[in-house]
């Protein structure tokens, strides 16, 4: 229990400790793993083959019917900025900081798409300390090449794994992040770790989501280490992604916000950010304060999401 209080301790005293940041954390997990539990899902493996050219040609042509310039910008960066390696190579000089490495499966040209938009966002728009947006509209981009390949005659059901698999993982990732708040507020509160015990999970949560406490710690334990501070953005941007595209996909002009977000964001806060996607919200002793219409609005955006991604490989 010692080494965990001297993680919980090192991050408390840290720059990446800010209480107001958790309190949004705190809010948008329940977000997620009280629906989660509701579908009896395992992730899902992908068995159909895809050649590189057909990979790179879907997002070219996704790309370009967003903005030519995206394409054209994939196609100068792609081995020079963006790598898709045919190998996971350890030990290498050359490692760039956008790489994906190839399955051949559908998921590479999602992968690919997701880091270019990360690229774009903070090599050409230099978007700086800025990081749930990049991944809201990195995430968001790949539902809406979904929406793209779903309106070419895309009738596989492997067409929804990315996003449903993306679920899953967020799931495993909110759920240790839940452990790790419920550590930090009980020392906090108690200057020691000494007497806490959440192996019994929270009463606001489905048992099954603490049903791996223990791994967790080892888990905490093992990288040393709060998450919250490098997997928060991952949190918020899948969220929110999911608002946004409910939006787009009922009034479909709404996609231009996507490519104005793309080439002007820049250093935009979450708060000026939500509120350009259509979010209200009050601020509260300078914390973000969900109405309650706001919050279910959220969950329910997240929901139709995941329950429409089920459903449709479900019928396949």
């Amino acid at each position: 229990m010692k080494n965990l209080e001297k993680i919980v301790e090192s991050y408390l005293k840290s720059p990446f400790f800010k209480l107001d940041e958790l309190d949004l954390v705190d809010e948008f997990a329940y977000l997620y793993v009280d629906h989660f539990f509701q579908l009896n899902i395992d992730p899902y493996s992908f068995e159909d083959y895809i050649i590189k050219s057909d990979t790179l040609h879907y997002v070219h042509d996704f790309l370009y019917s967003l903005n030519p310039k995206y394409a054209l910008e994939f196609d100068q960066v792609l081995d020079s900025k963006i790598s898709f390696l045919q190998t996971k190579k350890k030990k290498r000089i050359d490692k760039k900081d956008y790489e994906c490495v190839a399955s051949y499966h559908l998921q590479d040209s999602f992968d690919l798409l997701h880091l270019f938009i990360e690229y774009w966002m903070k090599e050409k728009q230099g978007v700086k300390n800025s990081d749930y947006l990049v991944e809201t509209l990195a995430v968001l981009s790949e539902f809406l090449f979904q929406d793209y390949l779903e309106s070419l005659g895309w009738k596989n059901k492997e067409l929804y794994y990315p996003k449903m698999n993306r679920f899953i993982r967020m799931n495993v990732l909110t759920v240790h992040m839940l452990v790790e708040l419920k550590l930090i507020d009980f020392y906090i509160h108690h200057s020691s770790l000494k007497q806490a015990d959440f192996s019994k999970g929270d009463p606001n949560v489905r048992s099954s989501v603490f049903a791996s406490f223990q791994k967790i710690i080892d888990d905490i334990l093992e990288s040393n280490q709060i998450s919250i501070p490098f997997e928060q953005n991952h949190l918020y941007g899948v969220i929110l992604a999911c608002f946004m595209h409910q939006k787009i996909l009922k009034q479909p002009r709404l996609i231009q916000m996507f490519c104005q977000l793309m080439d002007h964001a820049e250093n935009m806060e979450i708060l000026d950010f939500m509120k350009a996607i259509g979010s209200s919200f009050e601020i509260k002793d300078e914390k973000i304060v969900f109405q309650k219409r706001e919050y279910q609005d959220l969950r329910k955006s997240y929901l139709m999401e995941l329950e429409d991604s089920f459903v449709k490989i479900s019928e396949k």
